[in-house]
């Protein structure tokens, strides 16, 4: 995952998300006030993309 500071002083970035090293999408982080904000955005946002992975999900 990478997060920078934009000129405009939020944070935004981009996580590559694999699968058994597989890369399977890469996540864009928009604009977050903060850098913690964007950590956390990503980290629900991977959450979502891994749910929908599971073979068992219904």
């Amino acid at each position: 995952m990478e997060i920078v500071s934009t000129r405009h002083g939020t944070y935004a970035g981009v996580a590559e998300l694999s699968l058994q090293g597989t890369r399977r999408c890469a996540l864009v982080v928009m604009q977050q006030k903060t850098r913690d904000a964007a950590l956390n955005r990503a980290t629900i946002r991977a959450g979502h993309f891994v749910k929908q992975w599971d073979p068992t999900r219904a």
